[in-house]
C-alpha cells in the first residue's frame, strides 16, 4: 500500500469495503485534511458535506470528510449552494465538482 501519510487532500473512487479498510489511515492524517469519495461511503463516518449531481446516465455522489482536530472544533466554511452548476459532464465535470467541494468558500 502506498504511503499517503503526508497528504492533506485524498480522493477516493473505491468500493465501500476498501474505503472502510483505509479509514484508520485516513483518520491518522493531519487534522483538517480533506477526503473526498466519489459514490461510496467510508463506513459509518458521517461526511461533512454531500453533493449529488446528475450525469447523462446516473446521479453521482461526492462526499467530503474533514479529518477532525483533537478538540473536534469546526472546520472551515464550505459553499452551501451552486457547487455544481451547469458544468457539463465527464471526468472534467467530476474534477471541477471536487475542486468546488474542497475549496470554494461562502
Amino acid at each position: 500500500m502506498a504511503d499517503f501519510s503526508e497528504a492533506t487532500v485524498v480522493t477516493l473512487y473505491l468500493s465501500p469495503e476498501v474505503n472502510l479498510r483505509l479509514r484508520p489511515k485516513l483518520l491518522a492524517l493531519k487534522p483538517g485534511s480533506r477526503v473526498v469519495s466519489h459514490d461510496f461511503p467510508i463506513g459509518d463516518w458521517k461526511p461533512e458535506r454531500v453533493v449529488n449531481f446528475k450525469g447523462p446516465e446516473r446521479t453521482h455522489v461526492l462526499s467530503l470528510w474533514i479529518v477532525p482536530r483533537a478538540s473536534r472544533s469546526s472546520s472551515f466554511p464550505l459553499a452551501g449552494r451552486g457547487l455544481v452548476d451547469t458544468i457539463g459532464y465527464g471526468g472534467c465535470a467530476i474534477l471541477r465538482a471536487v475542486f468546488h467541494l474542497l475549496w470554494r468558500r461562502t
